[in-house]
């Protein structure tokens, strides 16, 4: 089930907040300090304001900012703290003329149930940092493997291919051809692999002014293959920005991405559309193959998802995505494409992005019809 926006929201101030980094020495005396007079005060407005309102779920916050910020020791000393004022408190209120005992049962409860959110507190921090190491130490794995692979996978085609031009039999030839296929696809898997892991780690994007219909020509001119098989048409529509702040390496490697699996869908045309749509670059990508299966559109950006049998990684759309994302747009599949949106930020001394129009149409290139 796919989250909401709101929902992913809420999860990653969660996760920032209970995941941060805790203090020691005077910084957690002082937090430990900070709640006891935060309760001390507390108590003197619970009793000043008596039954007319309640602030009992005040006293929950002490323990619980301790517990996150210096110790599970420190939430459990404050939740101690926290119940003596609140049953000093009810006493001198002394609202239902409760006698001592029950005055110290209410006190044992309430420190009980106190320490319990400190205590759930603190397994919810323990358990985000456990899963923080291992998503760590699974990242720098898959970095590491990728990266050692590299050169062996390299090594391998080079000297398929080396065999294949020295001439064989037709079997040797159609067995060394089959290897260097095999081996140009474990090489696309590894590099898929390793951009994952540098995606992964949070690097942030390298913007610079771009003009971005030159950067997608560019990219089509350097996907030969689908020159040779297949029409490509390259459109621009409306007001084209002549240049916006972009990374643009990552922007051509999500395109690349979508280009590739263009080309392995489309039966004979793939057209590529350039625009300015509510304020932002819009790259479309979109071919007159059977499209994604309804109900897959969003499937198909998950990690290691395939679709079909065109030899695909599973990973190229979940790159693209996360490149987008990363730039603060987003990557999206409606009716029939792909279309890739990014921010239309207009470098520093340039025009305003959509201050120069391009006419509607498409570019010739070598291969594609006009």
């Amino acid at each position: 089930m796919t989250s909401t926006p709101r929902a992913q929201t809420a999860r990653s101030l969660v996760v920032r907040l209970v995941g941060r980094r805790q203090v020691h020495g005077r910084a957690a005396a002082l937090v430990v300090c900070a709640g006891i007079a935060f309760l001390v005060a507390l108590a003197a407005v619970d009793y000043a304001t008596g039954a007319e309102l309640s602030l009992s779920v005040f006293y929950l916050l002490p323990g619980v900012v301790a517990a996150i910020a210096v110790s599970t020791g420190a939430g459990l000393a404050l939740a101690a703290v926290a119940s003596l004022a609140w049953v000093a408190a009810d006493a001198l209120i002394d609202v239902a003329d409760r006698t001592p005992a029950l005055q110290i049962w209410n006190g044992v409860l309430r420190f009980l149930i106190l320490s319990l959110v400190a205590l759930l507190v603190a397994a919810l921090r323990g358990a985000l940092e456990a899963a923080q190491e291992s998503e760590r130490r699974s990242r720098e794995f898959l970095a590491f493997a990728a990266h050692q692979l590299r050169t062996p996978v390299a090594g391998l085609r080079a000297s398929a291919e080396a065999l294949v031009l020295r001439g064989t039999t037709p079997t040797e030839e159609r067995l060394l051809s089959n290897l260097t296929a095999q081996s140009a696809r474990i090489g696309h898997l590894v590099a898929a692999l390793l951009q994952m892991a540098r995606i992964d780690q949070g690097d942030p994007p390298d913007l610079r002014p771009a003009d971005v219909f030159s950067l997608v020509s560019t990219e089509i001119e350097r996907h030969p293959s689908l020159a040779s098989r297949l029409d490509v048409r390259l459109h621009a529509t409306g007001s084209v920005p002549p240049t916006v702040l972009l990374d643009g390496g990552a922007t051509r490697e999500a395109l690349g991405n979508l280009l590739d699996n263009a080309g392995r869908h489309a039966e004979t045309a793939v057209d590529v559309t350039v625009g300015l749509v509510e304020g932002k670059i819009r790259i479309a990508v979109g071919d007159d193959g059977p499209g994604l299966p309804a109900g897959a559109e969003e499937r198909a950006f998950d990690r290691f998802v395939s679709l079909d049998n065109h030899g695909g990684t599973g990973l190229g759309l979940a790159i693209a995505r996360a490149l987008a994302r990363r730039q603060g747009g987003n990557l999206t599949y409606e009716q029939r494409e792909f279309r890739l949106d990014l921010p239309a930020v207009a470098p520093p001394g340039c025009e305003p992005a959509g201050g120069r129009h391009r006419s509607t149409g498409h570019r010739p290139r070598t291969g594609a019809s006009a």
